[in-house]
């Protein structure tokens, strides 16, 4: 089913003449099936019908506000903060992912096309956008989190690393959410 909906997306882009490089598509098609297969960033978790941010109750909107380098470990922590309350949540995330999100809260562009770029015009000359991500899990320190991909009234949810899932979010202008349960488990209630 996955895989007819891809191909199917993949051509309608052909057929209507969007000037694509093999190079461009071929990373493009690895990409998508890195998808569906369950790759190293990403597997497809399922598809909805519906649309728009509906099913975001129990959610709160975050933002990132923070990026730093723990002394002792040497890993870098990422801060989230609620939009329109005072919890914050704290999450390491992998030097690559910091970096590309550091550069995009900085305004910082590279010359050339990085791969956050790359996914983000990828679903879009496929017809779709990233509606929104959701941290929705955590079990003990590791943290869950799904791309939402909006497409012709329905939607994609795609699981994701939540450094991959925000540094894509940010690269496209999308919200961040975190669910509430998340938030309750192992937030941190901050005085501002």
């Amino acid at each position: 089913m996955v895989l007819l909906i891809l191909r199917r997306l993949l051509r309608r882009v052909l057929t209507r003449g969007l000037v694509i490089g093999r190079l461009q598509l071929a990373v493009g098609a690895v990409l998508l099936l890195a998808l569906v297969g369950g790759g190293a960033y990403f597997g497809l978790s399922r598809l909805l019908s519906g649309g728009g941010s509906e099913g975001l109750s129990g959610t709160s909107e975050v933002s990132v506000v923070d990026l730093q380098r723990n002394p002792t470990t040497g890993q870098v922590l990422m801060v989230l903060k609620e939009k329109a309350g005072t919890r914050r949540l704290v999450m390491v995330v992998g030097d690559t992912e910091a970096r590309t999100i550091f550069d995009e809260l900085q305004g910082a562009r590279s010359d050339r096309l990085l791969t956050y770029d790359l996914m983000r015009e990828i679903v879009q000359r496929l017809g779709a956008r990233i509606s929104h991500v959701l941290v929705n899990h955590v079990s003990e320190t590791t943290f869950y989190a799904k791309v939402i991909l909006a497409t012709e009234g329905r939607q994609l949810e795609l699981d994701s690393r939540p450094s991959d899932a925000i540094a894509l979010a940010l690269r496209s202008k999308a919200p961040i959410f975190v669910d509430s349960q998340v938030l309750d488990k192992a937030g941190i209630a901050s005085p501002n």
